[in-house]
């Protein structure tokens, strides 16, 4: 889709897979928020 819509637009593909990258990775962290607290954060010694 993103080669598609970038030929359209003539602006290219990177951008369209960018865009979906990130609104993927906002929607994760926003349903897996509660998830995502309970994983105990590691620190180095």
């Amino acid at each position: 889709m993103a080669v598609r819509l970038g030929k359209l637009c003539s602006d290219g593909l990177d951008i369209w897979l960018r865009m979906q990258m990130a609104h993927d990775l906002w929607q994760a962290k926003r349903d897996l928020a509660e998830t995502v607290k309970q994983i105990p954060t590691l620190h180095a010694a």
